[in-house]
């Protein structure tokens, strides 16, 4: 799988954060949002939903573990920003402009998107790609009735908390980390492991002064509808698939150890190196350092402890009383299809735009056009010149 969709729904959409300041007379908008209902219902489909969480934006490639350095912390850039170049796509004299985006962004920056907005105002088409959602389809009905089997499995057995189920060492680690980001949280301390380390993680985000709004797209909208330009959403795609047993699942989950102790602990090993590396990739996408935005988060190994939840659930008496590993391997394949669907329409509705408009621009992940399999690599291989900023 290319790019973990959910994940990173998880991590950017219902993470709190405040609004991107723009310039000019632009809007603000804030967002505060509540990570622990995400995160009980996420473990609630983990057989299904999250399970494509063993593949990640970040890279999972080993690397060496970091330990953070404290006299190394990145200070976020703030007033304003140019953003970063654009992608530039042609053939003939048909050209398409396209704007990579990142989440999170430096709270305090606002950017410079005057070239963006008359890139746009001379444009024909704002072209967006395709939303992918792979999920189950057990019904709303039935969903609800199976929110107290889902808190009662975001919990550790038999009500145990943190400091009973992790060494003590490891829970002296916590207890640091906890205290510096999130304050005193008691309600965290009943939590499994891996969905107190997703608390933690969304807590330091925030705390450091980064935000997962979506003004960026907000900016381009705007323009596009001030020019009356056509705003192109390609539509999502969707796949969905029956679980027979979603209760037997959970009920069995919620009296299993699941075995994310060890990963816990390399998270908050690493929990420090984690957001240095998203500051030092908000400020270069805020500067527009192409060579910085390759390069950030790089030698950070992305010890997420969905996977490791994930693989447990896929094991043992779980796998077998629930058939959690027929379930796993069916989400995986109806992800990968779901992928491949959207990167080919994005690529259809790209040829066919820059076909049609004398100036598209569109608006991707950069993941998308940094990867040497990503969007721009595809267009290029048919044929089209592209050029990097």
């Amino acid at each position: 799988m290319k790019v973990n969709h959910m994940v990173d729904y998880c991590r950017g959409t219902f993470a709190a954060g405040h609004g991107l300041k723009r310039v000019g007379n632009q809007k603000r908008t804030t967002t505060m949002l509540k990570p622990r209902a995400l995160w009980i219902a996420t473990l609630g489909i983990a057989f299904s939903m999250t399970l494509a969480a063993r593949t990640q934006l970040e890279s999972t490639a080993p690397a060496p573990a970091q330990e953070a350095d404290d006299t190394l912390e990145t200070v976020l850039v703030s007033g304003d920003q140019p953003g970063p170049g654009l992608w530039k796509v042609s053939r003939d004299d048909h050209v398409m402009w396209i704007l990579g985006t990142v989440r999170p962004l430096p709270k305090d920056m606002r950017w410079r998107s005057e070239r963006v907005e008359a890139l746009i105002a001379g444009s024909q088409e704002l072209l967006y790609p395709a939303r992918v959602n792979v999920t189950v389809d057990i019904g709303l009905l039935r969903g609800l009735t199976l929110l107290p089997a889902l808190i009662k499995a975001g919990k550790n057995p038999n009500d145990a908390k943190l400091r009973d189920v992790l060494p003590a060492d490891t829970y002296a680690k916590w207890l640091v980390l906890k205290k510096k980001h999130m304050g005193d949280n008691d309600r965290v301390e009943k939590m499994r492991p891996t969905f107190a380390a997703a608390d933690l993680l969304v807590a330091a985000t925030r705390k450091s002064e980064l935000t997962y709004s979506t003004d960026v797209r907000a900016v381009v909208n705007d323009a596009a509808r001030k020019h009356k330009v056509r705003i192109h959403r390609l539509p999502e795609v969707t796949r969905k698939f029956p679980v027979k047993n979603a209760r037997g699942v959970l009920k069995t989950a919620s009296k299993t150890d699941l075995g994310d102790g060890e990963c816990f602990n390399r998270s908050m090993d690493l929990l420090e190196a984690r957001i240095e590396a998203m500051k030092l990739r908000a400020n270069a996408w805020a500067k527009g350092d192409l060579e910085a935005l390759r390069n950030a988060g790089s030698g950070v190994r992305n010890d997420d402890c969905m996977a490791a939840l994930m693989n447990s659930l896929a094991a043992g008496t779980l796998a077998t009383d629930a058939g959690t590993q027929r379930e796993i391997d069916n989400m995986n394949r109806q992800a990968e299809l779901a992928e491949t669907q959207a990167e080919q329409d994005w690529l259809g509705a790209a040829q066919a735009a820059l076909a049609t408009n004398q100036t598209t621009v569109a608006v991707l992940p950069i993941e998308n056009l940094l990867r040497p399999d990503g969007y721009a690599a595809r267009l290029r291989e048919r044929g089209y010149a592209v050029e990097e900023p």
